[in-house]
C-alpha cells in the first residue's frame, strides 16, 4: 500500500512539474489553432470564461463561434442572437497561417453587431523559468472605417514575400520598429494596419506587435458589414 501511494505521489509530483503541461496557455475554449507569436501582448484573463466570445479562424479561413463551425452569414446571425454583456469583448483566435481575407469576414460581422473593437490572441515565447498556466494573451485593435489621419502601415504580397509601407513609403521589415518610433507622438496616434487578401496573419500581427511597442492606438479598417 505504501509503494502505491509512493508511486501516485510520484506520479503528480511529475504532472505539476511538466513545462509543456505547466505553460501551456489556459485558453481551451473552441477549435485548436496555431497562434501568432507576439512579445508585446497584454493578458486578457476574461478569454477564458465560459461566456467569452471567440472566433476561431482556420489555417484554411473556416470560422468558428465558440467551437461551433459558421459561414460569414451565420457568425452575424449568432452575434445577434446570443446575449453579451455592455463591457464584453471579442476575441479572435486565428491562425498564424490565415489570411487577412479571413480576419476580415470575422470582423464584419462584429461591426455590424455594434463591437468597436477586437482582442487578437496570440502565444508568447515560452518561459522554462514559470511554473504557472499563462493567461490568454492579445493585441487589442480598434474595428474602424478606413479613414485618414492615421500612421497608414499596408502590407502587399507578392512571390510569397510580404512587403511594407508606411504612410505610402517602402519600408524595410528591419526597419519597422525604428519608423514607428519616428512617427508616434503620443497614445492618441492610430498606427492603422492595412494588407492585401493574401498577406498571411503572422505577417499583420507582426506589424501590430511593432506598432503596439510604441503605445500608440492600434486598428484595422471594417470594410463591410453585414
Amino acid at each position: 500500500m505504501k509503494s502505491t501511494r509512493l508511486v501516485c505521489a510520484l506520479a503528480l509530483i511529475a504532472s505539476s512539474t511538466n513545462p509543456a503541461t505547466a505553460q501551456a496557455p489556459a485558453l481551451t475554449k473552441g477549435v485548436s489553432v496555431q497562434m501568432a507569436q507576439t512579445r508585446n501582448a497584454v493578458s486578457y484573463p476574461t478569454a477564458d470564461n465560459a461566456d467569452a466570445w471567440i472566433v476561431a479562424i482556420t489555417a484554411d479561413g473556416r470560422l468558428y463561434f465558440g467551437a461551433q463551425a459558421v459561414t460569414p452569414e451565420q457568425l452575424f446571425e449568432k452575434m445577434q442572437a446570443t446575449p453579451r454583456q455592455r463591457d464584453a469583448r471579442l476575441y479572435i483566435k486565428a491562425d498564424a497561417h490565415s489570411t487577412f481575407s479571413s480576419l476580415r469576414t470575422a470582423l464584419g460581422p462584429a461591426r455590424s453587431v455594434q463591437f468597436e473593437s477586437a482582442v487578437l490572441l496570440t502565444s508568447q515565447p515560452e518561459s522554462h523559468s514559470r511554473a504557472d498556466l499563462v493567461s490568454p494573451q492579445g493585441i487589442n485593435v480598434e474595428i474602424v472605417p478606413q479613414k485618414s489621419g492615421t500612421i497608414d502601415v499596408r502590407i502587399s504580397r507578392q512571390a510569397d514575400t510580404s512587403q511594407l509601407t508606411v504612410n505610402g513609403k517602402t519600408v524595410a521589415w528591419s526597419n519597422l520598429k525604428d519608423t514607428l518610433k519616428t512617427l508616434v507622438r503620443g497614445r492618441d496616434q492610430v498606427v492603422q494596419v492595412e494588407a492585401n487578401d493574401a498577406v498571411p496573419f503572422a505577417d499583420v500581427i507582426r506589424v501590430l506587435d511593432e506598432a503596439c511597442k510604441t503605445g500608440a492606438k492600434l486598428a484595422v479598417p471594417s470594410y463591410h458589414s453585414l
